[in-house]
């Protein structure tokens, strides 16, 4: 899983410490991990990317062909440092693990913390005493990150993307090829176009009529092109909606729903979200061309502020044109 931060309205976070930085850990993944090794891959002292995969079972595994292959998928980050955290319950183990790790590691390694419970410790130097990560540092760190609290476990966010009968009762019949929701759409983003950020959302717009005008390439492309250019705050509200019209999207038929939900929940620096709505998207609809878009960006890990940049660039007049001429 790759995601970035929420970042706050001054634009940093402050993890300059063992205790802050197990404290900020959910908030940047979106959910507390358990038995997970996570990367905070930097570059310039900020953060890139956070990497996590679940550990491996406690057996006799390779650990040198774990780490090789978790590496791997993080090849295409640009970073000049990194930061390790391995959250687990058990104690055996954790240093063959940080043997391989002081061994393959890209980049330099700024620290590696082993995280257990509310406790952390430092895994590199002399002092391994373990610290207590007190509510005071959590409060403290979470003022930091914009969006809802994280989940207590990823298996909560699995089922967000997925097809939901009662959702689909609820937001009505789906209609994939009514062209005047896709005009009506357009007509309702207008206003955002070319603000950035603008700080209020589409929120009053309806989620039937964006789930509806969305279901075809003009309308996710006006969707995406409004997305990039507005602030934290609407942006992730306009993810929540993207998510409720995922889940009352038809099994079978939400490849553009599902793809646009993923490349706005990277906007928002939630991969965790990303990745689940990519799997819904290629599950549906395998050949998706932004789904498959989207998967590669994930794979190389491209920056949230890059992807917002190249959509930004698209002319609103451009999409606005394709609807037209496909009417």
């Amino acid at each position: 899983m790759k995601t970035r931060p929420k970042m706050n309205h001054s634009g940093s976070i402050q993890l300059d410490s063992a205790r802050a930085m197990a404290a900020g850990l959910p908030h940047m993944l979106g959910f507390h991990p358990r038995e997970s090794l996570v990367c905070l891959w930097l570059r310039d002292a900020a953060l890139v990317v956070a990497q996590r995969a679940d550990l491996p079972p406690k057996t006799d595994i390779d650990k040198r062909e774990y780490l090789q292959a978790y590496f791997a998928s993080a090849a295409h980050v640009q970073a000049d440092e990194v930061a390790v955290l391995i959250v687990s319950q058990a104690d055996s183990g954790i240093e063959c693990l940080v043997e391989g790790l002081q061994e393959l590691l890209p980049v330099p390694c700024r620290t590696i913390l082993h995280i257990k419970g509310a406790q952390v410790r430092e895994l590199v130097g002399q002092d391994h005493t373990w610290q207590w990560i007190d509510p005071h540092t959590r409060q403290e760190v979470s003022r930091g990150f914009d969006g809802p609290d994280p989940e207590l476990s990823r298996d909560r966010i699995e089922v967000e993307c997925d097809a939901d009968p009662d959702a689909y009762a609820a937001m009505g019949r789906y209609a994939p090829n009514d062209k005047s929701a896709v005009r009506d759409l357009q007509h309702e983003l207008l206003g955002h176009v070319d603000q950035v950020p603008h700080t209020q959302h589409p929120g009053l717009i309806d989620d039937r009529l964006i789930r509806d005008a969305v279901a075809q390439v003009p309308g996710r492309d006006a969707v995406l092109r409004v997305a990039a250019s507005l602030a934290s705050e609407p942006r992730q509200a306009l993810l929540e909606s993207l998510l409720r019209c995922t889940r009352a999207t038809p099994a079978g038929f939400a490849g553009n729903i599902a793809a646009a939900t993923g490349v706005v929940a990277w906007l928002c620096g939630d991969g965790v979200r990303a990745n689940i709505a990519l799997d819904r998207s290629l599950r549906d609809e395998p050949d998706n061309t932004l789904g498959l878009v989207l998967e590669g960006t994930l794979r190389m890990g491209v920056p949230p502020h890059e992807v917002a940049k190249m959509l930004c660039e698209v002319p609103w007049k451009e999409i606005v044109g394709s609807t037209r001429r496909s009417a």
